[in-house]
């Protein structure tokens, strides 16, 4: 996708999400004429028809208010979506300018001439990108030097995430991680900054999860799936308690 049509995207978004709220104030509008017609009619109608007429607006009323609602709801999460993916492709970008601003090696430097001379040649600190190592209980890859977990091994019901795994910070859980594990809690560490897609998705008895401050992304449909008393454990005021707003989620803030 290019900029111009993200551009596009999140003007055709602040657009709807413009027609909604007019909608809305019409919604609005219109009820208020219909509730003074209906005191009009009710010197014609008896007590019980009158009530009956009332019943039956309010729940045309809550309808189109609850549709209203899943409108914003599928915007927000549309949003979320392409906030996701523009930082993607950003440190895609910024990953390749920085490969290509390392310099070329000197050919006076090469190995063969340093175990000529007796040396031993350095070790290369490897970025593993797309291949995924394999600890006792975690599987993971590296990205610039900064461990994404990407599943879980282990049997523990209460799962304490690493802050680091083979001296490596994780910054980050990938896609479907957790997805239909028979995990109740998950507890991050500070040191994780974003979840990918489908993180927990399907974990039917996920009671809580516990959210560092630090956090900037959490992929899409990440709770989907998992227990209706699921908990968010968060920081007051940090991005993982206004996710928990804008989607309905259960959360305690500390």
């Amino acid at each position: 996708m290019t900029v111009k049509e993200k551009k596009k995207n999140r003007i055709f978004l602040w657009l709807s999400a413009g027609v909604l709220l007019i909608t809305a104030v019409c919604v609005c509008l219109t009820s208020c004429r219909f509730i003074d017609d209906a005191k009009d009619e009710g010197e014609n109608k008896s007590p019980s028809a009158q009530m009956d007429a009332y019943d039956a607006k309010i729940v045309y009323y809550e309808a189109q208010l609850q549709s209203l609602s899943a409108q914003l709801g599928s915007m927000e999460q549309q949003f979320f979506m392409m906030k996701e993916e523009y930082l993607n492709q950003l440190q895609a970008l910024e990953q390749k300018l920085s490969e290509s601003q390392k310099p070329e090696p000197d050919p006076e430097d090469s190995p063969t001439q340093k175990e000529d001379e007796g040396g031993k040649e350095p070790s290369q600190d490897t970025d593993s990108s797309g291949e995924d190592v394999i600890l006792c209980d975690y599987t993971y890859r590296l990205e610039s030097g900064y461990a994404i977990l990407t599943s879980y091994r282990g049997s523990e019901k209460d799962v304490v995430i690493p802050a680091a795994v083979d001296g490596y910070l994780v910054i980050g859980l990938g896609d479907r991680m957790f997805a239909d594990c028979d995990v109740r809690s998950v507890t991050l560490p500070q040191t994780v900054e974003r979840l990918g897609w489908f993180t927990f998705y399907g974990c039917k008895n996920l009671e809580k999860v516990v959210l560092p401050s630090g956090i900037k992304n959490i992929g899409y449909a990440s709770f989907d799936g998992c227990a209706a008393n699921l908990c968010l454990h968060v920081v007051s005021g940090s991005f993982a308690e206004q996710f928990a707003v804008s989607f309905g989620l259960n959360y305690q803030a500390a």
